[in-house]
């Protein structure tokens, strides 16, 4: 793959140090041959570093820097840069590269314009041939895993199975219970608070006695004061479920995670995991409890406004519930869009990530091929795809906007309208026409905000959505669960002097085969090196015994079937596994080989014994 971007980038020289070194060598000498000395790349300038004289001996070669030791401790002597034939190297191993390259003479080829000159530092060059005995062979090329598919956007209403299970994540009923009680109280005691400043208003205005208008008072303050110490504790207790709730999706979703087979990770794309674990679980944590708590407390509001305006003014309670229609209307008509538009913009997040995922690892790639630029327009092209989902979305919530506050302004206008002319006609108090025209106010941006925020639940829900959505894919391919207890005697009995036997084992990715029909038998205490060219099935046989993948007939140690055994008693007390690619799990490099720090001292203890 390096060396196609190199040549890809059709650049006047190719510097190839020892990527060829890798490979099998009749897969080395393909790509030198008929890649590197292709006629097609006459043009290019190619400088290879390499220790196999099978490549140095090509016809296609006409320029070679041989660097020699002259001595173990120190460094000494010349070199020249020659023409020399492909003959010169075809030598037995041990013969003197001076007295052989002293019969040619120096190369006066256009693009040398002199000799150089410089230190000595290599040994010489041994030789080797590729070996060209075939043989038969029971694995196959280890075919491409199943390309991950695009990552889906459902449409229509939420299912209601997902506001149930954030429900039950919350915890206890009762605290849920607790909590809601606590939202009721809290604005009760703001409604009673409210009327007892009506009844001292007017009480002032009526001139009655002062004990009175003192109680008044009192009553006021000391709802003040219930009130805050409601809202302190249902603001703590609603904060602890909304935990409760994050920590119990997280769980599961990671509990999915670790326990799925490598196909899933095959079939899904690192941008979609890494979208939904991080952008989807982030509104679990932050987003849905701030608009669920917003919702709640505003329709808590509304409900008291209507109660404050229905015990006041009847009359005006009747105009203002002929403008809920409007808001209804609005609603339906807002929240299919909202939600579909958030779901195709949570969507357009994953190839956002996936591109820099790409890119940090293949960073050094980007800087040795000066490809900062193609780079840069890639990323604005999928943020650009993002943006397209996320404009719409910014634009149906300036429309609702709009539309809410011309009901609102309805609204005020009827309930002014309403209490003039009751104030008029002498049916309603000048407090009383207070209370009604404060609460009218508030009650078209309370609603307004209540729709909105109704709406806003349903849309960050899709964050709920997409992680059960994840949950159920990853759990589709879910490994067996995992065992907490030891192998029992009889279990190491049956396992015999630990021969290792494969009967007839084929395995796939997806669709593809990659072994065989693989019958080996192992004997005890032997050292097997697994040996075949690129793509022979090397690593897909230990993912077989590790039990990564399904396979198709039985691998055994002794009488003991691997397959009848979790993946947890496999790989923690049956089989030690040293991937090619360590990941180390911790802050230092201790935590990482060691795991549980706990045991640290047991650890050392069992090294000093060692070294003892």
């Amino acid at each position: 793959m390096l060396v196609a971007r190199a040549i890809y980038s059709r650049r006047n020289i190719l510097l190839l140090d020892n990527v060829l070194a890798s490979l099998d060598s009749h897969v080395g000498d393909h790509i030198f041959t008929r890649c590197l000395c292709s006629p097609a790349l006459m043009y290019m300038t190619k400088v290879v570093v390499t220790n196999q004289p099978a490549f140095i001996a090509h016809a296609a070669v006409d320029r070679v820097l041989c660097f020699e030791h002259a001595n173990d401790s120190a460094m000494r002597g010349d070199f020249t840069v020659q023409s020399l034939a492909p003959p010169v190297f075809k030598r037995s191993e041990g013969a003197s590269i001076d007295s052989t390259a002293a019969t040619e003479p120096p190369s006066t080829g256009k693009g040398h314009r002199r000799n150089s000159t410089l230190p000595l530092l290599a040994e010489r060059l041994g030789e080797s041939s590729p070996d060209d005995s075939k043989t038969r062979e029971v694995v196959v090329r280890n075919a491409p895993h199943e390309p991950a598919a695009p990552e889906p956007s459902r449409q229509g209403a939420l299912d209601l199975r997902i506001l149930m299970l954030y429900v039950k994540s919350l915890g206890s009923p009762c605290a849920v219970a607790g909590c809601g009680f606590l939202f009721v109280v809290e604005h009760g005691l703001v409604l009673g608070g409210a009327y007892c400043l009506g009844q001292w208003s007017h009480s002032s205005d009526d001139d009655m006695s002062s004990s009175k208008s003192t109680s008044f008072q009192t009553l006021f303050i000391v709802l003040g004061l219930v009130q805050a110490c409601t809202s302190v504790v249902r603001k703590v207790l609603f904060v602890v479920l909304s935990l409760a709730a994050s920590a119990s999706v997280h769980t599961s979703v990671v509990r999915a995670l670790v326990r799925a087979s490598m196909r899933f990770f095959d079939t899904t794309s690192p941008g979609v995991i890494l979208n939904r674990c991080i952008t989807d679980v982030a509104s679990v944590d932050e987003t849905i409890p701030y608009v669920v708590s917003s919702f709640l407390a505003n329709g808590l509001d509304i409900v008291m406004s209507f109660v404050a305006v229905a015990a006041t003014a009847p009359l005006v309670l009747a105009v203002v519930l002929l403008l809920v229609y409007p808001y209804m209307y609005l609603y339906k008509l807002y929240r299919w869009p909202a939600r579909d538009l958030k779901r195709l913009q949570s969507a357009a997040r994953s190839p956002i990530l996936s591109h820099f995922n790409e890119v940090s690892q293949g960073v050094n790639t980007v800087a040795a091929f000066d490809a900062a630029a193609a780079v840069s327009a890639t990323s604005m092209r999928v943020i650009d795809a993002s943006v397209q989902a996320y404009w719409p979305s910014l634009v149906a919530n300036q429309w609702v906007t709009l539309w809410l506050e011309l009901l609102g302004i309805g609204i005020v206008a009827a309930a002014a309208a309403a209490c003039v002319w009751l104030r008029a006609t002498d049916q309603l108090h000048a407090s009383g026409v207070g209370v009604v025209l404060t609460y009218a106010a508030q009650l078209p941006g309370r609603m307004g905000w209540m729709l909105k925020m109704l709406a806003a639940v349903e849309v960050e829900c899709v964050a709920l959505e997409r992680l059960d959505e994840l949950t159920i894919q990853a759990e589709f391919y879910k490994e067996d669960a995992p065992e907490s207890g030891h192998l029992d005697g009889e279990a190491n009995m049956r396992f015999g002097d630990g021969t290792l036997n494969f009967h007839h084992v084929s395995m796939s990715y997806g669709g593809h085969v990659v072994l065989r029909d693989i019958h080996v038998d192992i004997p005890t205490h032997a050292k097997v090196a697994v040996v075949g060219r690129t793509g022979a099935g090397k690593s897909s046989l230990v993912r077989a015994l590790l039990g990564l993948y399904p396979i198709h007939g039985s691998i055994q140690l002794g009488t003991v079937a691997l397959s009848s055994l979790s993946t947890t008693t496999l790989r923690r007390q049956v089989l030690g596994f040293i991937p090619q690619d360590a990941v180390l799990l911790g802050q230092t490099l201790w935590e990482g080989l060691v795991g549980d720090v706990a045991q640290s001292k047991v650890i050392l203890d069992t090294i000093e014994r060692f070294l003892e």
